[in-house]
């Protein structure tokens, strides 16, 4: 699959997730798809930023943290975009990040997306979800600290 396809692929998950909500609701509902360019050019500005202080998203000391992760086109974008090798992607996927979403239909789709990346990646399946239906705003530093000593499922 070519990069213009995946990034066709995640602009189709979220602008369906966009109409579901709207269809379900009947208002936008806060509901927001960011084009896949300005989140390809935020990753890039990490990994840029990253590589200025002689780090990799393989470090194991960075954490990536989506608070807002809707279905989840920020890590699936990162995953598809970091240049790692399979060992590296597992590391990172599975101990290194994380993403929060308050909508559980949202939460779904991510984990299905970020697990259907993950595996056409590295060709493994993964061992766990990485995303948690939680409200953000109500979480604690020890909700966040928590994050990385679960492997609860969405």
């Amino acid at each position: 699959m070519s990069d213009r396809e995946k990034r066709e692929e995640q602009t189709r998950i979220a602008r369906y997730y966009q109409q579901l909500t709207e269809k379900q609701r009947g208002q936008r509902d806060g509901v927001v798809v960011t084009p896949v360019e300005i989140v390809d050019f935020q990753i890039h500005a990490v990994i840029d930023t990253l590589a200025e202080q002689g780090r990799t998203l393989a470090d194991p000391q960075v954490r990536i943290t989506d608070p807002f992760g809707g279905t989840g086109i920020y890590l699936a974008r990162m995953m598809q975009l970091a240049t790692l090798t399979p060992d590296e992607l597992d590391d990172l996927y599975h101990h290194r990040m994380r993403q929060i979403e308050l909508d559980a239909d949202a939460c779904r789709i991510a984990d299905k997306n970020l697990r259907t990346v993950y595996q056409q990646e590295t060709g493994r399946e993964a061992r766990h979800s990485i995303v948690h239906n939680r409200d953000t705003f109500a979480m604690t530093q020890e909700d966040f600290d928590r994050l990385w000593d679960t492997e609860e499922s969405a």
